[in-house]
């Protein structure tokens, strides 16, 4: 024989997510207390302009991949002994500049949002990560730590939530990594480089870094929304 079990009565109680904080209950459900409702709602806008932020320098990586398969057609053009490649490899140089200013301007905001966020929801699961929050937010830019700690965190938060990190997460941590990669042996070629040929090598280079950057970037936001959805409904189970 068993008997149903009977909830306690009204009132306020220590937080069904082991944290410190007391929250009340009514006799059916859980309440927030107001600051973590407000807290809540922060990490929501945060999220969502760090989404927002992230779409839009996968959108400029997408124009970048034009803006080089301009100039590889401009430049083989070129090399085949047409001399009018030469007016598109002058529009190829100004959309380059301009694109990669935005994409720079871009990729320096949403790392902004991003760390914070990361921050703001380190906080509210403390004791269940592995580093505190601030390492959260300043792994991302501390040189050699940053190859692999940050993909430690976000695991951290979805372990944190209640969730198994899924198993993709890797995949978008190694494409991060390999648009980090393309884009610095891009560089460091274009450096060096002495003959036309090898500049046409930079431009295939950084259009697989943006290539990986876009992939990057579209499961960036399914991170970003998933652990914010768990951060926002885990404190309520019981």
């Amino acid at each position: 024989m068993s008997s149903a079990i009977t909830p306690p009565p009204p009132g306020w109680y220590p937080a069904p997510d082991d944290t410190e904080a007391t929250w009340w209950w009514n006799g059916t459900s859980w309440l927030r207390p107001r600051n973590e409702q407000a807290t809540l709602r922060t990490i929501t806008k945060l999220a969502t302009a760090t989404q927002v932020m992230v779409i839009v320098c996968g959108v400029l990586a997408l124009a970048l991949v034009g803006v080089e398969a301009m100039g590889i057609t401009a430049l083989t053009s070129y090399l085949d002994g047409s001399t009018s490649a030469v007016e598109t490899l002058h529009l190829y140089d100004w959309a380059w500049t301009v694109g990669n200013a935005l994409a720079t301007v871009s990729m320096i905001a949403a790392a902004a949002l991003w760390a914070t966020w990361q921050y703001r929801v380190a906080l509210q699961v403390p004791g269940l990560t592995r580093r505190a929050a601030g390492w959260h937010a300043g792994d991302w830019f501390i040189p050699i730590l940053a190859l692999w700690r940050p993909f430690q965190d976000i695991s951290d938060l979805w372990r944190a939530i209640g969730r198994t990190p899924p198993r993709w997460l890797i995949v978008w941590w190694l494409l991060w990594i390999a648009s980090f990669i393309s884009f610095k042996w891009s560089n460091q070629i274009d450096s060096r480089a002495e003959a036309l040929e090898q500049i046409r090598a930079t431009m295939w280079s950084s259009i697989l870094g943006e290539a990986f950057l876009i992939v990057a970037a579209l499961m960036a936001c399914i991170i970003v929304r998933g652990i914010t959805q768990g951060v926002i409904h885990r404190p309520q189970q019981q």
